[in-house]
């Protein structure tokens, strides 16, 4: 929560100055994050803390920023609810497999967040995409 903290205004100023780009970073810190805890270094471990506060600073504070840049006052509401929402369950469901991975193999919770960054950062950057044209 300290690096959430110390993060987030920095962050913010990266979301004022290059938009939803900024939320790029989000999945690239995230893939770092189980490779490092897995060490049981302390070393490796604060690292990983660090990016875990970045993570989480994009997304209060970015990912937020974001949607009331995208929606028109009007949606906004619904669209912080389906952002909450989709959130929460993609945590929870995230959080099951990670158990689940954890009594198989640790590895195999490196390749399983791997993939899912690469995946999401994907889909995000098909996103950003999509609404540059919309808006331009």
């Amino acid at each position: 929560m300290l690096a959430d903290g110390l993060l987030a205004f920095p962050i913010g100023l990266i979301y004022d100055k290059f938009g939803l780009v900024s939320l790029i970073f989000a999945p690239i810190f995230s893939i770092l994050i189980v490779p490092l805890l897995l060490t049981q270094n302390l070393i490796a471990v604060s690292i990983a803390s660090v990016f875990w506060g970045a993570v989480m600073a994009i997304y209060e504070s970015n990912a937020r920023a974001a949607i009331a840049d995208i929606l028109p006052q009007n949606k906004r509401a619904i669209g912080y609810g389906a952002f909450g929402l989709t959130f929460g369950i993609a945590w929870m469901l995230g959080s099951a497999i990670y158990g689940y991975l954890y009594e198989i193999s640790k590895i195999s919770m490196i390749y399983f967040s791997l993939i899912a960054e690469i995946i999401a950062l994907i889909f995000l950057l098909l996103t950003i995409a999509k609404i540059k044209r919309k808006f331009d």
